[in-house]
């Protein structure tokens, strides 16, 4: 089997954008979410190259329960990290067209990243006050389906609201005068058995606690509108079983660290990357790919010192 991402690279020194498409495994589990890009991390790692990424994984931005997941990666200073985290930033980013965004170099004046359907530019910004500067922000798109992306108080934080990347990430933005990453795109995601993935988002549903179910045919965020994983939970890439599942569920974009009421976490995850992709995997192969991306997490980490 052989699967394709594309990742959004931009190199904010020259305000250029390349379109990269990174090819998975020619047989076994294919790669998903940031487990594509482990060679390009190592790559910038090795030619001294900051940079700053984020990662929606396959089942990312479907409806399925909690799949608003996605993973930061980062590097500056000697320092690797990667992050597991909950929003919509990871959903628009695929509905415009990528399942991935690397960003390196720096702005030469604060300035905001803005991808409209696939379409990128850097923006300079004008605005200070934090209200003046979000409604810039919004004005670069004509409607309200975007999401925004900000740097401020040593954090980030989405649509100003909620949190989305630690200390870590934000510096990050901030060495390269990134203040902003504004998304915006209308198309689809691809369900290759559509009523087979309804089907497991209804009986996943079905496992929420009483009154944390809708009427809709899926949740997209987790119970109740909350944010399980707060402003990200660093990625140990440790070998331990519990490890292992937190490294699965971040390559397939799901944010379900903290749903004891679902069980089974894997064989349920695998289910729904079955129905979304059309492959047959086991969860032999899912752990196995786990194992491989926490050996070349590990690496990055080595490299990073």
């Amino acid at each position: 089997m052989r699967d394709v991402s594309k990742c959004l690279f931009v190199d904010l020194n020259t305000e250029s954008a390349e379109t990269l498409s990174l090819g998975g495994e020619e047989n076994g589990f294919p790669r998903s979410g940031w487990g594509f890009l482990p060679p390009l991390f190592l790559c910038l790692l090795e030619k001294g190259r900051p940079f700053v990424s984020v990662s929606a994984g396959k089942v990312t931005g479907t409806g399925a329960p909690g799949s608003a997941g996605m993973t930061w990666c980062g590097a500056s200073g000697g320092v690797f990290a990667a992050a597991a985290a909950e929003g919509r930033f990871g959903a628009y980013l695929r509905h415009s067209g990528f399942e991935h965004l690397c960003v390196t170099g720096k702005a030469a004046k604060k300035a905001a990243l803005l991808i409209r359907d696939g379409e990128v530019s850097v923006v300079p910004l004008r605005k200070r006050r934090e209200e003046d500067f979000l409604r810039e922000l919004r004005s670069f798109t004509a409607d309200g389906e975007r999401v925004i992306v900000t740097e401020a108080d040593g954090a980030l934080s989405e649509d100003g609201d909620f949190p989305l990347g630690d200390a870590f990430f934000a510096g990050l933005f901030r060495e390269k005068n990134l203040s902003a990453v504004v998304v915006s795109g209308h198309g689809g995601i691809p369900v290759a058995d559509p009523e087979r993935f309804l089907r497991l988002c209804a009986e996943f549903r079905g496992d929420c606690p009483a009154g944390e179910t809708t009427a809709r045919p899926a949740r997209y965020l987790s119970p109740g509108g909350e944010r399980n994983l707060g402003a990200g939970r660093l990625l140990s890439f440790a070998d331990s079983r519990e490890e292992l599942e937190k490294t699965a569920l971040s390559l397939l974009g799901l944010a379900w660290e903290n749903y004891d009421f679902i069980d089974d976490k894997l064989r349920k995850a695998l289910a729904l990357y079955n129905a979304v992709t059309g492959a047959n995997c086991r969860e032999t192969e899912l752990t196995e790919s786990a194992r491989k991306a926490a050996r070349q997490g590990r690496e990055l980490l080595g490299k990073g010192r």
